[in-house]
This record gives structure tokens, sequence and C-alpha cells, in this order.
């Protein structure tokens, strides 16, 4: 049985995206790319010129109003990719 991408670990999803788009063969390099908490150090493996990710809660360490809000923005607009995507989805 394969489980949908969503239900799996970030950790076998950044395994999954390394083996499917090598770092080295550079698949990003002219792209910006929006991703969620679950690929942190993605722009540690790959090069491109602008990663939009959610800043992550650090332990105990809470984030500000205006950290929240920014996640928020970037949250909203990655939903409207998804739905956009989810759409395509289902005529295929």
């Amino acid at each position: 049985m394969i489980k949908q991408p969503s239900l799996l670990s970030s950790a076998v999803r950044n395994r999954l995206l390394r083996h499917e788009f090598p770092p080295e063969l550079n698949w990003f390099k002219h792209y910006i790319v929006r991703l969620d908490l679950g690929h942190q150090g993605f722009e540690k493996d790959y090069e491109c010129p602008k990663v939009i990710i959610p800043k992550k809660k650090l332990g105990q360490c809470l984030l500000s109003e205006s950290e929240k809000q920014q996640n928020k923005a970037k949250s909203s607009e990655k939903i409207s990719v998804e739905h956009a995507i989810r759409g395509m989805n289902r005529y295929c």
C-alpha cells in the first residue's frame, strides 16, 4: 500500500524529494519555491533564487505577532496553489 504524500513523515518526504530531484542537477535553479514546514533545510540542498517557507517555532520560544502574520500570508498563498492543483487532478 502506498501512502499519500501528505501522510508521510517530513523525513520520508525529504528523502523522496532528493531521490526524484537530485540536488546536484540544479532542478530549482531558476524557480521560486514554496514549501511547508516539513521541508526545513531545503535551501541547504538546492540552489534556487528564493525559497518561501514559514518560520518555525523553536522549542518554547513563541513566534512574534509579525512572524505569525507572515506565516499566515504564506499559508494563504500556498493554499490557493494547492486548491488549483487539486482542481486539475480531478480531471486526470
